[in-house]
């Protein structure tokens, strides 16, 4: 979680109903809270990459740091076969 100024900011891995009652990858959502008691959810941030990536079956475990408007959001992601790794993304 991350103060600043008047808001909190946090990131996390969550899971996510498909249509059809089943469950979508893991993905890493967003909230933001004035208080850090009441959130507002901004849902999906970062969802799994492409077929044959890295990350292609899930991604979670984030970790986010901000560097004046950059923000690297370094996380684990699974490929189809079970291994996993870290990645970085960044974004202002």
């Amino acid at each position: 979680m991350i103060q600043n100024g008047l808001s909190y900011r946090i990131w996390y891995a969550a899971l996510h109903e498909t249509p059809a009652g089943g469950v979508f990858p893991g993905v890493i959502d967003f909230a933001q809270s004035v208080d850090g008691i009441d959130w507002t959810a901004h849902r999906t941030v970062l969802s799994p990459g492409v077929p044959s990536s890295w990350d292609e079956n899930a991604v979670r475990a984030p970790c986010v740091l901000e560097d004046g408007s950059t923000r690297r959001m370094w996380y684990e992601g699974e490929d189809a076969g079970g291994s996993s790794a870290i990645g970085l993304a960044t974004f202002e």
